[in-house]
Formats: structure tokens, C-alpha cells, sequence
């Protein structure tokens, strides 16, 4: 009697962990109480996604790094981003940064800050951006290039002075911007990243 095809079933069970290239044996991590990104396969396509960090305390000045990154413009209304990096623990921003600008002498302006977007730039609104050790929030300054007639010609910026969101303490950062002494700038609220800000 002719025997009967056996089919077999291998059952195989994937073992998720992280790599850690340091020359030691790897091992195996332990439990996080923060929520892990979700994976979604459908068909042949896997997509991963990132699951929001827990709120945490208000971030301090005195844990943050200014930075300038760089700057679009059109119709000669440009608009600078800059970065708030968190250098110390898990903490949370929500709002408008504030920003006292330097002129090329080092003096502070009389430049109205005004809160919202640009010519270039939208403004994303307040939202909780909650930061890992060297995670960075990101804002916008919309300014101008051109001033009104019969007032001083637009100037450069030496450096600025920003306040993170309802706290106390400034971070002062090197940029050179362009703005009107006798006209006014719109900072925009802080976001996780530079495509927040499009209009």
C-alpha cells in the first residue's frame, strides 16, 4: 500500500531585542514601563508606529542647548529655526518659547515679539513635546528683510535670548537674523520636528 505524503509544520518564534555593538556579549533587556512602537504587517508591508513618550516634568533652561539650524525666506520674509536640546532627563514643553533679540553690538532691541506663523512658516499651535536625554523641540522666528519706508533699514541679529515656556532661566544663542528695530518678529510655538512648521 503506498504511504501517504507527511507534511510538515515548523513553527518558528521571533525573539524581538535590541543590538548593542560594544564588543560584550548582548543582553537581554529588561522590561520598560514606556509604551514600545507597534508594527502593523499587512500584505508585505510592515509599518512601524512610534508610540508618544509620557508626559514629563516641565524642562529647565538650565537642562536645555540653544541652537540656530538654518532659515527659508520668500518675498524677502524669511523665517530662522532653532532648537531647544534636552540634556538632561525625560521632561515635557508645551507652548511659546520666549526670545529677546541681540543686536551686532551685543545691545537688546526694541523689536515687538508677536506669538504665530509667517510668510514662510505656519504656526503648529501649543502641543506637549516631551524630550529624551538629547532629543530636541523645534520653533520658527518669521521676520522680514525689508522695512517699512521711513524707518531704520533691517539689521542683523549677533545672538538671542530664549526662555523655555512658562519657566524661569534664558539660554543664549549666536544667530544672525535679520529684523526691523522699529518692527516686529512672530515666534511660533515648539514642536517635535521642522515639518510641523508648513504651511
Amino acid at each position: 500500500m503506498p504511504k501517504r505524503p507527511v507534511l510538515a509544520v515548523c513553527v518558528a518564534t521571533l525573539a524581538l531585542g535590541a543590538c548593542h555593538h560594544s564588543g560584550r556579549a548582548a543582553i537581554a533587556p529588561t522590561p520598560s514601563t514606556y509604551p514600545e512602537p507597534t508594527s502593523v504587517t499587512t500584505g508585505s508591508t510592515t509599518t512601524t508606529t512610534a508610540v508618544p513618550l509620557p508626559p514629563g516634568p516641565p524642562c529647565v533652561a538650565a537642562k536645555l542647548q540653544g541652537q540656530y539650524e538654518d532659515y527659508i525666506s520668500a518675498m524677502n520674509q524669511p523665517s530662522y529655526f532653532f532648537t531647544l536640546v534636552n540634556t538632561g532627563a525625560r521632561c515635557t514643553l508645551h507652548g511659546y518659547p520666549g526670545v529677546q533679540i541681540f543686536d551686532s553690538d551685543g545691545k537688546p532691541v526694541g523689536t515687538s515679539v508677536e506669538r504665530g506663523g509667517g510668510f514662510a512658516t505656519g504656526d503648529p499651535g501649543p502641543r506637549d513635546v516631551t524630550l529624551s536625554t538629547g532629543a530636541k523641540a523645534w520653533f520658527a522666528i518669521a521676520s522680514t528683510a525689508i522695512c517699512n519706508e521711513g524707518t531704520p533699514p533691517a539689521a542683523v541679529s549677533s545672538a538671542l535670548l530664549i526662555s523655555p515656556p512658562n519657566r524661569p532661566g534664558q539660554i543664549k544663542v549666536a544667530a544672525q537674523m535679520s529684523y526691523c528695530p522699529q518692527g516686529r518678529v512672530s515666534v511660533s510655538a515648539l514642536a517635535p520636528g521642522r515639518d510641523n512648521f508648513r504651511l
